[in-house]
Parts: C-alpha cells; sequence; structure tokens
C-alpha cells in the first residue's frame, strides 16, 4: 500500500485563509486596472478639451441657445483666438453683412466637420427610427445642437451630432419630439405623401425585395420570377425593421402577406404594362443596372430603337445606373454624351435637379463655354447639391482634391462671381480642406 499523504497544518482554516489570499490579490489586480483606464479616460478628456482652434475654423458655439433658433445664428467662423475665448462671427451675421464678432468662452465651442446643407426643410414629413418602430414625424428644427449633452465629447469628424428634431406626428408613443443624429436613411427617410397604388389594386411585386412572415421568407425568397398580389395598405409605420410603403396579399385565396419597402419599379408594379414604357419609368427612378437589364433582357426590349430616348431620359432624371448599364450591356461610351455646346454627361445632369456620382475622366472636362460641369451647379445657385459634391464626408470630394490647379481655379472664380454666401461658404470649406490634404502629402 502507499503511503498516506500528510494534511497540511490547519485544515480547512489554512484553506480558507488561501482562498480569500487570492481573492485580495485578483482585487488588487482589478483595482489597479480600473485606476488606469480612468487615467487614460481623463488623458483622452483632457487631449479633447486641449483641441486648438485658428483663425477661418468652421465652429458650432453654445452662447445663448435656444430651442428652434436659426442654425446660423450659432454656427460661424473664427474670426479670432484667445487664450480661453474665440471670436466668432456667425453665419447669419455674415448673410445680413453685419459681421458682429461674439466673444465666446472656448468650453462653448466645438468644431464644425457637417455639411452646410440637409436634405430635409423644417416642415418636411418624415418617417423616423425610434424604440417604437419607424413612426412618422415632422422637422421641427435643423441642427439642433441644444440636444448634445456636452459640447466637450465632440471634437471630431466621426462624433455625433443632432441633425435633426422632429415632431411626434403619431397618436401614442409617448414622447413628443426625437432627436435625428445623422442626415441618414438608417434615422430618417422622406415619408411619401402619394403611392404608385392604391387599395385593393392588383400588382406583381420583387420576391427578392419584399419582406414576409419569417414562414413565408423562404417561399418568397425562392421565387424565381414576380409574385402577383393585392395591395392591403400603403404607409405601414410602426415596424421596428423599416419603414414599409405598401402591405400586399398573394398566394391562395390572398392568405399570405408580405411587405415591401420601396415604391419604385424594382420592388412593384402593374400587373399589365407596355415594356418599353416600364423600362423609362426604371430609368426616371434610378433603379439599379440589374433591374434594368433584367427588363431588356425579359421582354426582348430592342434599345438600340429608342437609345437616344433612353439617354435623355436619364440625364433629366440623373439616372447615374442607367449609362452604367449601357456601358455594361451595349459597350456604351458615356464620354460620345455631348450637346450642340459642347456639355457632357456630367454638365447636362447638373442642369437636372438630380446630382449623381460620376467617373474621374469626366471632372475636369469643360464645355464649349469652358466651364466645368460644378460651375453649372454654381450658377444655378444649386448649394444642396454642391454641398453633396464637395463635402468630405463623402467619397466623390476625396476625388476631387486631386484635381488640377486649373479646375480648381475655374470654380473659385465662378463661386466668387455669384455671390451667394452659402455657396462661397461651402467651397471655403472644401478648400480648406484641399488645401491641408495637400500640405500633408508634401509634409509625407
Amino acid at each position: 500500500m502507499g503511503k498516506k499523504s500528510r494534511r497540511t497544518k490547519g485544515g480547512a482554516a489554512a484553506d480558507v485563509s488561501r482562498k480569500e489570499r487570492l481573492q485580495e490579490r485578483r482585487q488588487r489586480t482589478l483595482d489597479a486596472a480600473a485606476n488606469l483606464n480612468n487615467h487614460q479616460q481623463h488623458d483622452d478628456a483632457s487631449e479633447r478639451q486641449c483641441r486648438r482652434y485658428f483663425v477661418g475654423d468652421r465652429v458650432w458655439f453654445g452662447y445663448h441657445l435656444s430651442d428652434g433658433e436659426n442654425p446660423y445664428t450659432y454656427r460661424g467662423i473664427v474670426h479670432r483666438v484667445s487664450e480661453h475665448s474665440l471670436g466668432i462671427v456667425s453665419l447669419q451675421s455674415k448673410l445680413d453683412g453685419s459681421n458682429e464678432v461674439w466673444d465666446v468662452d472656448i468650453e462653448s465651442v466645438f468644431p464644425d466637420f457637417k455639411d452646410v446643407t440637409l436634405r430635409f426643410n423644417v416642415g418636411d414629413p418624415v418617417v423616423c427610427m425610434t424604440n417604437r418602430g419607424w413612426v412618422p414625424h415632422t422637422v421641427s428644427h435643423q441642427w439642433a445642437i441644444y440636444e448634445t449633452p456636452s459640447f466637450s465629447d465632440i471634437q471630431g469628424p466621426e462624433d455625433s451630432v443632432p441633425h435633426y428634431k422632429c415632431r411626434n406626428m403619431s397618436n401614442n408613443g409617448g414622447y413628443t419630439h426625437v432627436a435625428a443624429p445623422s442626415d441618414s436613411d438608417y434615422h430618417l427617410i422622406k415619408h411619401p405623401t402619394t403611392f404608385r397604388f392604391s387599395l385593393g389594386r392588383s400588382v406583381v411585386f420583387n420576391p427578392s425585395l419584399a419582406i414576409g412572415l419569417r414562414k413565408l421568407e423562404k417561399e418568397l425568397n425562392a421565387s424565381d420570377c414576380w409574385v402577383q398580389g393585392t395591395v392591403l395598405q400603403t404607409d405601414v409605420t410602426g415596424r421596428h425593421d423599416c419603414y414599409c410603403v405598401y402591405e400586399c396579399s398573394f398566394g391562395s385565396k390572398g392568405k399570405s402577406k408580405c411587405f415591401i419597402t420601396q415604391d419604385d419599379d424594382e420592388h412593384i408594379a402593374m400587373v399589365k404594362f407596355d415594356p418599353r414604357e416600364r423600362l423609362l419609368e426604371a430609368i426616371s427612378q434610378d433603379c439599379t443596372p440589374h433591374h434594368l437589364s433584367y427588363l431588356a433582357e425579359s421582354y426582348s426590349i430592342d434599345v438600340s430603337t429608342f437609345r437616344d430616348m433612353v439617354v435623355d431620359k436619364a440625364i433629366k432624371y440623373g439616372s447615374y445606373n442607367t449609362f452604367i448599364w449601357l456601358q455594361e450591356s451595349y459597350s456604351f461610351d458615356i464620354h460620345t454624351v455631348l450637346d450642340a455646346s459642347g456639355n457632357n454627361l456630367l454638365h447636362q445632369i447638373a442642369k437636372s435637379d438630380r446630382i449623381c456620382n460620376n467617373q474621374q475622366s469626366m471632372l475636369n472636362a469643360t464645355n464649349l463655354a469652358g466651364k466645368i460641369w460644378l460651375e453649372i451647379l454654381v450658377e444655378r445657385g444649386d448649394a444642396r447639391s454642391l454641398d453633396l459634391a464637395l463635402s468630405f464626408n463623402r467619397a466623390l470630394s476625396w476625388t476631387l482634391s486631386r484635381w488640377d490647379y486649373d479646375s480648381c481655379k475655374l470654380l473659385k472664380e465662378s463661386v466668387k462671381e455669384k455671390n451667394d454666401f452659402i455657396i462661397q461658404t461651402i467651397f471655403d470649406g472644401y478648400e480648406r480642406n484641399r488645401n491641408i490634404l495637400h500640405r500633408e502629402k508634401k509634409l509625407c
């Protein structure tokens, strides 16, 4: 038989004491980690609060803020810099010509990296994502920065700034307003006031893009063709996953139901239609190249017989998807799109009410009058489209930052000649960021 193991002196009491010491050691380790984290957070906060400002910086400032005030009164440009305060000229004072300088404590200021313009105006109907789902609202205020808990938390482009304050228009919800932290479809979308199809209308819908009950999703998505159904409801709000324009019934005796999220030809269409007219309508809605190709191939549409009509429709509605489709399916060269004045594709689209993405090779092209496409936006006074093109919050401006000097000079001269303060502010912000990028590249 082997030897019996000896029990250490102290028995159970010694085991308890050992566990207590181990627990104390773990607690000291956790406390040390917590202290280190607190120090790091304090250092990060101190670093954010010590952000430097320069003359010409665009900023937000919380001086006598009130709910619903004109955003231009608390959005401005740094005119003077001192140790604890900034001299700021509000955009409104620049607009009215007074150029009054406000002396603002630096703790009441944070940098303005956002677009100058927004998609929606005060009074526009929207649908907002809330904790009660997608609910109808009306835009009450733009740039509701007074909803921000602390200005010191906003120091970089990635930090959230309330873009809208919207009033709840539903009969329930338990709240009156909601703040939208960005101007994106993730937080709010346009609330349609008209719908292409009325209640009881027979339609066909794309099963791959429809949203159904879980037990029906496999059945819908497995279908290779469009499904015929009937419109049961329009303007479907309150869902948590998305806003839907239609609820449709389909299948045996109409017992199955699904939801349609977009009121365009790619999602839902008439049962009886003229293929060519349907294609043109899809172009006006800027449907995807895949859908346009589907229509042309499924209904044997000979696009060559009315290609000029297709191009004119695409230009009118700013459908760059159409030109991608023409390139991919018909080897169409978009550089050949020129009118009698030498305006290329981008020049012509700039004359429409919509703006689109574009190709690098067309950015510097001038028409017969020697103007680039962005100059047309300036001449039209289309501040929103110009803001979309020049904003460094979007990919296009990063491409435009590589512009040659002559193109940038042409735009600068057009902006000066237009003498529109908002357009000038948009261009100044772009030019400032562009110069910083070029300076950084030289330093590297």
